[in-house]
């Protein structure tokens, strides 16, 4: 019941007293372990004008309202060539201190959540945000999910109910919902200098040159970043220490996540143990 009723009250952008009708507003989505880190960054560094990135955002009820907001109170100011992050400081301090004059952007990034669900469709309807979604192939994203200590099946299956959803806007089925998206290819993204001038073209006066600071070095959020460099081997390739695992491939033996999957990603090798497994079922 609680839960329901979570789901009807108003919802919020945290902002800290600044205006928000005064800032350019988006929102990302991406699994954990999708390199979405990388990304953010390479988005926060190219933009004009500076933004104000609050990670790891979930709805935080805070009296009849629910706020989107990070739950560790986590954000990162880019302004020029300066990067300043507030670290897991609590959701308490979030508003301490906070950068005067904000920055031009707020960017709030959401991992792990169901953009489909209702109070994050109510949300995109209130305030329009330009809506940012990260994608990695699913072999590669799983074995890096199990590589990095998520082992639990249920836990596991339901991510990858997520993940099919997400991949299910990348390929326009949910066009009244999100009529704006900017969608990255991670695996594209790390190793396309092609691919990545071509996203920057997605948002206005963008720094390519600037966003690709980001690329030298390793972002430090949620254990580190998947991303190493642009060497594929070590990035598109981290299925195959799992490829001959019973539990991982009893994962990946889906056929509406291999159709929702080539219909994004398009034949990549990558791809090819999930299309071995669903031709078995």
């Amino acid at each position: 019941m609680k839960q329901l009723i979570r789901q009807f009250l108003p919802v919020e952008l945290i902002a800290c007293g600044v205006p928000l009708s005064d800032k350019r507003l988006m929102t990302s989505f991406a699994m954990q372990r999708s390199g979405q880190h990388l990304i953010i960054e390479w988005v926060c560094r190219g933009l004009p004008a500076g933004v104000l990135h609050f990670n790891h955002c979930r709805f935080i009820k805070g009296g009849r309202r629910l706020f989107l907001k990070p739950i560790m109170g986590r954000r990162i100011v880019y302004s020029g060539d300066t990067v300043e992050d507030s670290g897991a400081q609590g959701t308490a301090n979030l508003c301490k201190d906070f950068p005067v004059p904000a920055p031009e952007y707020f960017l709030y990034s959401v991992e792990d959540m169901d953009p489909l669900q209702r109070s994050y469709r109510r949300l995109i309807r209130k305030y329009s945000p330009e809506v940012i979604l990260i994608l990695r192939d699913p072999a590669n994203w799983l074995a890096s999910s199990i590589r990095h200590g998520r082992k639990e099946e249920s836990e596991l299956r339901e991510h990858m109910e997520t993940y099919k959803k997400q991949l299910s806007i990348a390929t326009g089925q949910h066009r009244h919902t999100f009529p704006r998206v900017i969608v990255f290819n991670y695996n594209e993204f790390i190793i396309n200098e092609a691919y990545r001038r071509d996203m920057a073209g997605k948002f206005d006066q963008f720094d390519l040159d600037k966003a690709d600071v980001a690329l030298a070095r390793t972002p430090d959020f949620g254990g580190g970043s998947s991303f190493s460099g642009l060497s594929k081997s070590q990035t598109n390739d981290r299925w195959r220490k799992y490829e001959n695992d019973t539990f991982f491939r009893s994962l990946l033996a889906d056929r509406e996540l291999l159709e929702l999957s080539k219909a994004f990603f398009g034949e990549i090798g990558e791809l090819s143990i999930l299309e071995e497994l669903t031709r078995r079922k």
